[in-house]
């Protein structure tokens, strides 16, 4: 991928956050719908058909129609996977954060009356 600028999306499950996923928004017309779909609060679905055993693959709908996929690993000796993978897999709110930087992994948000706002730890 030539330009791969990340944009990050805070993940809430039952109005709790979760966590924070990045996806490149810029560099093949892959990241570009995907980047469309994640910014529409898509509904996230594990393909249980998946048959790559190092990966989950996440199916991604906008208003009931298939958008497009995220492949995610599903180990990683650097990051700690787990906290996602849940999230994915419990039918998250996708909320695009809207800054010119990028979110630091650890930062916490919260969604009311849809306003994301960052929390102060």
């Amino acid at each position: 991928m030539a330009n791969n600028k990340l944009q990050g999306y805070a993940l809430f499950v039952d109005n709790v956050f979760r966590t924070v996923i990045y996806y490149p928004s810029e560099g093949s017309w892959q990241a570009v719908r995907v980047t469309a779909a994640l910014k529409s609060n898509p509904t996230i679905v594990l393909d249980e058909s998946n048959t790559v055993e190092s990966v989950n693959k996440y199916s991604i709908l906008v208003d009931g129609e298939y958008a497009d996929y995220l492949f995610i690993p599903k180990h990683n000796d650097a990051f700690d996977l787990s906290t996602l993978h849940n999230a994915l897999q419990s039918s998250p709110t996708v909320i695009w954060i809207d800054s010119e930087t990028l979110p630091h992994p650890d930062t916490k948000w919260s969604y009311e009356n849809n306003i994301l706002t960052q929390v102060e730890d």
